[in-house]
């Protein structure tokens, strides 16, 4: 070979393999370049199109990854006003005349297995209930009035239906009702009038009552009478087999602690500077019908 053939070979760069770019792949092409991965613009009309449709694939889950996540910034938990309006719904629902029903464990014939709330999505009609009736005693009218003053001054307004009252059982069927009426008229009769005073207020979870003083014994020995020849009969409520304990409810179904503390301290105030005293001068029996007490039928007491 020429020397000076040698010389201009000798000058000439190093031959590189040469692969198209459009064949090359992405990284190798951004190596090749010096470039950063992240920062690169693709060229060529092959790494383009690769590009792209991985782009394709990653905007389905980028949405489904939002859509999964708007109902959690929406909740409810997180927002007061729709909180307290639920609550708000669900504390009034209940004591419409519409929709009222009546706890499982207040219907005659319960017991611990059947008195479950109902399962979700289910619901109870009140169209579906058995009717039933409420005993109270019957009082002379001056101490019912006392007692009633101080329901009416204290017992949220929008629930109140009732005036103040010593119920003795709360759910007998309507269905045993010639029954019922012969026992009560029986006991009645054998029965002669009693004192009834005020005790002491005391707190309830949501309200307050008023215990009975003079009289509670009187009025548990009604009550004891009468369940003795019912309980085996099987259609007794829960609640009315549950017990006795003579008092008045002046306040209830009370969501604000602070009405609540101060009808305690009120009410317990005048148990003891005034209070009531009257006569227990029988039985009353009501039909009930969704929180209201209609149809009252009176039993006086008759023993001399």
């Amino acid at each position: 070979m020429p020397p000076r053939l040698l010389i201009v070979l000798c000058r000439l760069p190093p031959i590189r393999s040469f692969v198209p770019r459009s064949r090359m792949p992405l990284s190798y092409s951004a190596a090749a370049r010096g470039t950063n991965d992240t920062n690169m613009t693709p060229s060529s009309g092959s790494a383009s199109s690769s590009a792209a449709a991985e782009q394709k694939q990653q905007q389905p889950r980028t949405r489904a990854a939002n859509q999964e996540q708007k109902p959690r910034q929406v909740s409810d938990s997180t927002n007061p006003q729709a909180a307290s309006a639920s609550t708000h719904h669900e504390h009034h629902e209940p004591y419409t005349s519409a929709t009222y029903v009546r706890r499982p464990e207040h219907q005659p014939g319960s017991s611990s297995l059947n008195s479950r709330p109902p399962a979700r999505g289910g619901h109870r009609s009140h169209k579906s209930e058995p009717q039933v009736h409420v005993l109270t005693l019957l009082e002379s009218p001056t101490h019912h009035a006392a007692l009633t003053a101080q329901r009416r001054a204290h017992f949220p307004a929008h629930l109140n239906k009732l005036d103040a009252h010593v119920a003795l059982f709360r759910a007998l069927p309507a269905a045993e009702l010639p029954r019922i009426s012969s026992d009560i008229s029986a006991l009645c009769a054998r029965t002669a009038p009693f004192p009834v005073t005020t005790a002491r207020a005391f707190r309830l979870r949501q309200g307050v009552g008023i215990g009975v003083g003079t009289g509670a014994h009187e009025a548990k020995a009604v009550y004891d009478d009468l369940r003795e020849g019912w309980a085996e009969l099987g259609w007794l409520s829960e609640q009315d087999r549950g017990g006795f304990r003579a008092h008045y409810t002046v306040q209830n179904k009370e969501g604000d602690e602070a009405k609540v503390i101060s009808t305690l301290a009120n009410v317990g105030e005048w148990c003891k500077t005034e209070g009531s005293k009257g006569i227990a001068e029988g039985l009353v029996l009501w039909r009930y019908d969704r929180g209201f007490w209609k149809d009252a039928i009176e039993f006086r007491f008759g023993k001399e």
